[in-house]
């Protein structure tokens, strides 16, 4: 059984659109925008009053009685964890026995841990179904027409079809400028550059490209950039310089940064940049991408103990909100070396 883990929601400053749930079909298309895609054969939950901020959790439906208790005891703990107090259960299943089971196990977890189940519905890409209820009856629904849809829409952001096609988002197109780049890393490299000139370059690249308005359209990296960026973020301490100023705030408009980054990465050079994005995709609300990215990093890879980090984090349902970036007066690569002098 595989976990899309909890994730908190983005942050309240962030400028990200914000809804106002009224009614089943408006809990069911707000789904697909707070995972960032349309989820199949899972148990999707909806939090409300935590103090940290909202936040949503995905699971595989489970199936086998151990399963379906291991995924309650999991959203319960999530729950308690961030305090939240109003849940609301969607299962997107064909099978209505299979979501009754689950939702009869995690309502009493939820309870335990002192959230209010208020809604609990089965859907199936077309009508819903109350659980709740003994003999429910279909009621028909359309999330691309949905107004949350809409704005959603019109604010830019964008939700895939299904959670294979995040991962794809991270897959290489370009061999060819794939080369190019393992060729430019390697004469990087040669150059032995100063780690402290590279470090103060890295940071203020990422400051700039951390302002970039939503309303403006994502401006693609320079070739020269991305080789200059994989050949530093190899190293544990220009990563730790990656995540100096990451924010909840700079971490939504560096997905698109990282992302791009990791997709046109030459083999061999994607686990220290993935590792980067899945910190910078669990700081945005973004779990599916966290973990994505967190799956292109292996054992004795660049980057794999922050990778680990980030996935302990989602596994635990820690908020987002709880992330200190690390200090700047300790960073070993950015002090001055006066022994020179």
């Amino acid at each position: 059984m595989s976990t899309h883990v909890p994730s908190s929601g983005p942050p309240s400053d962030a400028g990200e659109s914000r809804f106002t749930v009224r009614s089943t079909d408006d809990v069911i298309a707000l789904v697909p925008l707070v995972l960032g895609f349309h989820p199949s054969e899972s148990v999707v939950m909806l939090t409300f009053g935590a103090p940290t901020g909202s936040f949503h959790a995905r699971v595989d439906l489970p199936r086998a009685p151990d399963d379906v208790e291991e995924v309650a005891g999991l959203l319960a703990r999530a729950v308690a964890a961030n305090g939240a107090t109003t849940v609301m259960l969607v299962v997107c299943s064909e099978d209505h026995e299979d979501a009754v089971l689950v939702v009869d196990a995690v309502g009493p977890s939820l309870g335990r841990a002192g959230a209010d189940l208020v809604e609990a519905v089965r859907i199936d890409g077309r009508r819903w179904w109350s659980l709740r209820e003994d003999l429910p009856v279909p009621h028909p629904y359309d999330v691309s027409t949905h107004p949350f849809t809409v704005q959603h829409v019109l604010a830019g952001e964008v939700v895939r079809p299904d959670r294979q096609a995040v991962a794809d988002s991270l897959v290489r197109t370009d061999e060819e400028g794939a080369r190019r780049l393992s060729y430019a890393v390697q004469e990087l490299r040669a150059q032995h550059r100063d780690p402290r000139l590279e470090a103060a370059w890295l940071r203020d690249w990422l400051c700039d490209r951390a302002e970039q308005p939503r309303d403006t359209p994502e401006r693609p990296v320079e070739e020269d950039d991305v080789a200059r960026v994989l050949a530093l973020v190899q190293a544990d301490e220009q990563r730790e310089v990656a995540c100096l100023d990451l924010t909840r705030e700079r971490a939504r408009p560096l997905c698109a940064t990282w992302t791009e980054i990791v997709r046109r990465a030459p083999d061999g050079l994607t686990a220290g940049p993935s590792a980067v994005l899945a910190l910078t995709a669990w700081l945005a609300g973004n779990g599916a991408l966290a973990w994505c990215a967190i799956d292109r990093v292996r054992p004795g890879e660049p980057g794999v103990e922050l990778a680990r980090a980030v996935a302990r984090a989602l596994q635990q349902a820690v908020p987002p909100s709880s992330w200190d970036p690390p200090d700047p007066d300790r960073c070993r690569v950015l002090q001055v070396d006066d022994r020179a002098s």
